[in-house]
């Protein structure tokens, strides 16, 4: 079973690895294995590039210093919605990506080295976090490694929400390796939605595959089977839909979807 499997049916998987395999839709002869073997020798890399050292917040300093200073990673700042920044390998071909896929490489190396952090599902952003007895620490890799507060977070929420902030510290709750895959995922989807459906809809079956039968999701690939020509395919998902949540039967676009892909299914026989 791939890491990505592993992963949807919510068991333990490598987040890098499963990352790499959805890569595999896009680039069909990826060597997930050749990249595996990459980001081994950037932890061993690291390794010795620290040192004895060991204090956490020393290592995560260190760690900067390595990730910007020795390997060149970078955020694309003036092309942020280039779909590359989102697949693994392009990210670690070109040193260059979008906060959560560069945090991503970031985490395994720390994790590596032995300091545990975790995903933040920050609105807009993405950003890591190393708790700390009394306190968390917030990591922005997409500026450097720029370490935050969460009053610093709380200034960030009033510039991107405008006026005050209902959120607080304990709703932003670390991420599991599955939602941020899904949140990969959903990048990627809402770049190809407007330039490219087929490639699209292999990311759509990927979230579909990971949002346990999320029915919004299954309705958006019933809808994208409709719009590629492939209504027999349409009709089948939005019968699973219905079957799966007879709730959603009176819906209007579902309704619709289903009348029109039934009728162009009946004129392929």
């Amino acid at each position: 079973m791939s890491s990505f499997e592993q992963i949807s049916y919510g068991k333990e998987g490598c987040l890098i690895q499963a990352a790499l395999e959805f890569a595999k839709d896009e680039y069909p002869h990826l060597d997930v294995n050749d990249y595996l073997r990459t980001i081994h020798r950037f932890a061993c890399d690291f390794n010795r590039f620290r040192g004895n050292e060991t204090q956490p917040e020393n290592v995560l300093r260190l760690l900067s210093d390595f990730f910007f200073g020795e390997l060149e990673f970078t955020g694309n700042t003036e092309n942020y919605y280039d779909p590359r920044n989102s697949y693994l390998n392009d990210v670690i071909d070109r040193r260059m990506g979008i906060p959560i896929t560069l945090s991503v490489v970031y985490q395994h190396l720390a994790d590596a080295a032995g300091v545990k952090l975790s995903g933040i599902n920050f609105p807009g952003h993405f950003l890591l976090a190393y708790e700390r007895p009394h306190d968390r620490i917030y990591i922005d890799v997409f500026q450097c490694g720029r370490w935050l507060s969460w009053n610093d977070c709380k200034v960030r929420l009033i510039e991107a929400m405008g006026g005050s902030v209902e959120v607080q510290e304990s709703d932003l709750t670390p991420m599991v390796s599955r939602d941020i895959l899904l949140r990969m995922l959903r990048n990627l989807k809402g770049i190809y939605s407007r330039c490219d459906l087929s490639r699209c809809l292999s990311v759509q079956n990927r979230i579909v595959a990971l949002s346990d039968n999320d029915p919004t999701e299954i309705q958006d690939l019933g809808i994208l089977y409709f719009h590629l020509g492939k209504p027999v395919l349409a009709v089948k998902t939005f019968d699973k839909l219905m079957r799966e949540h007879p709730s959603l039967r009176e819906r209007e676009v579902v309704k619709s979807y289903l009348s029109k892909a039934t009728q162009k299914a009946v004129l392929l026989n």
